[in-house]
C-alpha cells in the first residue's frame, strides 16, 4: 500500500491529507492539506509520451516541533510528494499497470500516435514521467516561522 500512496495527489476525490516532514535534528513538522490542483497533459518527444503532471498544493500547519522555517517546509513538503508520485507511478509499471492512465490520454488526445505505439507493444516507462509539485503554506497558526 505505501508505494501507491502517491496515488492520492492526483485523485478526483481528494478531501484532506496530513503529511509528517522530517528535517534531521532541526525537527518535525506536520502539514495539513485541503487544496489541490493538479493539471495532466502528455506530450511527444522524440517518438515516445511524456506525461507532465503538475501538482499544486496549499497546507496549513498543524504541528512544529524544533527550529523549522517556512522555506525549508514547502522545500520538504514538495519532496515527499514528487517522491511519493514517483513512487507509485513506477510501482504501477513494475505491476504492468496504468495507474495514472497514461495510455487513455493517449488514445484521446494523441490516437495516430497511441495506435503507432500500441502496434509496437509499448509499455510506459519510469523515465516517461515529469512531475512538478508546487507547495504554499498558507498559514502556520500560532507558530512563528521566519
Amino acid at each position: 500500500m505505501a508505494d501507491v500512496e502517491g496515488l492520492r495527489w492526483i485523485s478526483k476525490h481528494f478531501g484532506r491529507q496530513v503529511i509528517t516532514l522530517e528535517d534531521g535534528d532541526r525537527g518535525k513538522a506536520a502539514v495539513a492539506i485541503r487544496e489541490l490542483k493538479v493539471s495532466r497533459h502528455v506530450e511527444m518527444k522524440d517518438g515516445k509520451p511524456i506525461l507532465r503532471l503538475r501538482v499544486r498544493i496549499k497546507g496549513t500547519l498543524s504541528e512544529l516541533s524544533g527550529q523549522i522555517d517556512r522555506q525549508t517546509i514547502n522545500r520538504l513538503a514538495e519532496q515527499k510528494i514528487e517522491q511519493e508520485i514517483r513512487r507509485a507511478y513506477e510501482a504501477g509499471i513494475k505491476k504492468h499497470a496504468d495507474l495514472f492512465n497514461l495510455e487513455e490520454m493517449l488514445y484521446r488526445y494523441h490516437l495516430k500516435t497511441w495506435r503507432a505505439l500500441q502496434a509496437r507493444h509499448w509499455k510506459p516507462d519510469a523515465r516517461e514521467l515529469e512531475a512538478n509539485v508546487e507547495f504554499v503554506l498558507k498559514y502556520a497558526g500560532v507558530f512563528e516561522l521566519k
